[in-house]
């Protein structure tokens, strides 16, 4: 989805081909696992985050064969490209940690709320509070774990998969806090909760 930027990041309106920003499919089934384990949340996310690095590129002129194997090097290489701000690299970059470590590490659901792991999903929580999707009030990890891990894996992949156009048609570096602009503006937030799906 595109949408458009009039003035400034903080008149975003949604543009005419929608009248609010519809979840997709990678939030909904992030929301099929939300009351379940979050390793699970951030290896769901981080699959669908990958494939819009793939789209982003590929959609900025990158050629296919041009495209960096490796998912750190999609993240760098959209960096470079300002296609991601720095926020959401930070959180791409703790999100493809997380993952790694809980595939090649000896992790159970509640190891998430333990060192190493718990400074990464503070720190994922932190970067993506700034979206304020509605439905879901971020969360600090030390209250509720699963909670904490699904808001900020739902805000990751909606930050990654919505494009912006500024005034002058260029596409914006997706963040979350264009996000946000986009769902204070819309009248039909983003149905987030699966209570308001």
């Amino acid at each position: 989805m595109i949408v458009d930027c009039s003035d400034s990041h903080d008149s975003a309106v949604i543009d005419a081909t929608s009248d609010a920003l519809e979840p997709s499919d990678a939030v909904l089934c992030i929301q099929e696992v939300s009351d379940s384990d979050p390793r699970l949340m951030i290896i769901l996310a981080d699959g669908r985050i990958d494939e819009s690095l793939h789209e982003m590129l590929a959609i900025d002129g990158v050629s296919a064969r041009d495209i960096p194997q490796r998912y750190r090097g999609r993240v760098r290489a959209a960096h470079a490209r300002g296609l991601i701000d720095d926020d959401l690299r930070e959180f791409m970059d703790q999100l493809r940690w997380l993952r790694n470590r809980i595939g090649h590490d000896l992790t159970r659901a509640h190891s998430l709320a333990s060192e190493p792991y718990s400074t990464a999903v503070a720190r994922m929580h932190e970067l993506a509070s700034v979206a304020e999707v509605p439905g879901i009030a971020p969360v600090p990890p030390p209250v509720d774990l699963g909670r904490s891990v699904f808001a900020a894996t739902v805000a990751g992949v909606m930050a990654a998969e919505v494009s912006f156009r500024g005034e002058d048609g260029k596409l914006m570096a997706r963040s979350f806090s264009l996000l946000r602009t986009a769902n204070r503006r819309s009248h039909h937030p983003v149905p987030i909760s699966l209570d308001d799906l």
